[in-house]
């Protein structure tokens, strides 16, 4: 607790101090540099049940590889746009 006497900050503020400074560290960045390690494991979950939900959308296996995807996918923005 030494930063916050540093910053002048007393007894009765200390927690809030605490929390506000908890809060600074919480953003989508550090958030999503979670993933593949423990601590990121409900977010690697959340993110193979979202990329499989819009796969079964476009009608793509879930399992699907990347290029493939990217592959129908400017094949059909193509076909959409007259192109294909």
């Amino acid at each position: 607790m030494h930063f916050l006497r540093i910053l002048g900050v007393g007894p009765g503020r200390r927690q809030e101090a605490i929390a506000a400074a908890l809060l600074e560290q919480r953003t989508l960045t550090a958030l999503y540099n979670t993933r593949g390690r423990p601590e990121g494991a409900s977010l690697d979950h959340l993110r193979a049940a979202l990329d499989a939900a819009v796969a079964a959308a476009y009608g793509f296996p879930a399992d699907i590889a990347e290029e493939e995807a990217l592959s129908r996918l400017l094949a059909l923005n193509q076909a959409r746009a007259g192109r294909g």
